[in-house]
């Protein structure tokens, strides 16, 4: 059971500079213990465990933690904000209303943990690991993530606002209504999840890719991008990109994919290959240097307006419906591109351009 600490034991945090070199450098110890409304800040740990101890509104700004575990170790309501933690063990800690705003995460690892309104804003992790770490509310604001892996999140209701990611991955997540929007992504690469209602709205992209997920609602608005990549994403709905600037977008092996959506933005290089997608909305969108539409099963497929150069299609079923009223088409070239009995054609006002023409029998 929890004990709140003994006079002593109070009496040394109080002198913290005696602290750390008597005790905290040393290896600091202590389990089943209450600590609360103490200011321990500048606190030194190296080599220590703490083991089911309750840190509830403690003031640790600018600590230094090294080489040390967590072990069921409770954050409510406290400040550990410009703090330094290398070689950490966090293992089924729990952080509430707690705030690491502008600290350090080296080689640390979360196993387990779970976040409650953590203030995180302005938090670096470089070369950490997230194993099962579950998120409800919690704000990483400017946050950065380098070279760290995050494996089976439940993040729900997360902030990312101006966060960084490079080499950095998620796998086997639960992403509910996350906010990744103004984020700047190097390189990310999201695996094996499930992904309701998330928005990389004014983010700035190089790299961002998406490998055997489902998704309800995945956005994109004034967007900048450079690699977007959906590959063997299965029930994958509900992309959204509008008002965006992509360099290269690539969907590949999507099955039942349904109502992806490119809506008054310019796609250099687009390339869907081996899909089955139910309508398919390329809207008052620019698309130039080429691309193509290979190997598609595509019901309902909408291109008003749209201003289309280069694109090859090939090996492809249109059916339901297609569009391309008002669209100007440039070098289009089609190739073994079939249309369904009685598919229903809009092509009022198109106009062709050196171009292969959509002519269903």
């Amino acid at each position: 059971m929890t004990s709140e600490l003994n006079d002593k034991e109070k009496n040394d945090l109080k002198d913290i500079e005696k602290f750390n070199t008597e005790i905290g450098q040393l290896g600091w110890h202590v389990e089943d213990k209450l600590i609360e409304e103490l200011d321990i800040s500048g606190i030194v740990l190296n080599q220590s465990s703490l083991v089911a101890v309750e840190f509830n509104n403690v003031t640790s700004r600018g600590a230094r933690i090294t080489g040390s575990e967590f072990k069921r170790v409770k954050f409510a309501s406290g400040d550990f904000s410009n703090s330094q933690f290398a070689d950490i063990r966090f293992i089924e800690c729990e952080f509430a209303g707690v705030s690491f705003e502008r600290s350090t995460f080296d080689n640390c690892t979360f196993t387990g943990c779970k976040g409650i309104r953590v203030k995180m804003s302005d938090a670096v992790f470089r070369k950490c690991s997230f194993d099962n770490y579950s998120d409800d509310s919690g704000i990483f604001t400017r946050a950065e993530f380098v070279n760290t892996n995050i494996r089976k999140p439940d993040w729900r209701n997360t902030t990312l606002y101006h966060a960084r990611f490079d080499s950095t991955g998620i796998v086997d997540g639960k992403l509910e209504l996350v906010v990744f929007a103004n984020a700047n992504i190097d390189d990310l690469s999201i695996s094996e999840s499930s992904i309701i209602s998330c928005s990389f709205g004014e983010s700035t992209i190089r790299k961002l890719q998406f490998n055997k997920c489902e998704s309800k609602g995945v956005s994109f608005g004034k967007a900048n991008i450079q690699r977007l990549i959906v590959v063997e994403c299965n029930g994958f709905n509900g992309l959204n990109i509008v008002n965006s600037d992509c360099q290269m977008l690539t969907i590949e092996k999507c099955e039942n994919m349904s109502e992806p959506k490119i809506y008054i933005s310019r796609v250099d290089s687009l390339s869907i290959n081996n899909c089955n997608i139910a309508y398919l909305y390329c809207v008052e969108s620019e698309f130039r240097s080429g691309g193509q539409i290979s190997g598609c099963k595509i019901s309902g497929a909408n291109f008003q307006g749209a201003n289309i150069t280069g694109i090859t299609i090939k090996d492809s079923e249109f059916s339901d419906y297609l569009v391309i009223s008002d669209a100007v088409i440039r070098n289009l070239s089609l190739t073994d591109v079939t249309y369904t009995k009685g598919i229903e054609i809009d092509s009022q006002n198109v106009k062709y351009i050196e171009s292969d023409r959509f002519t269903p029998e």
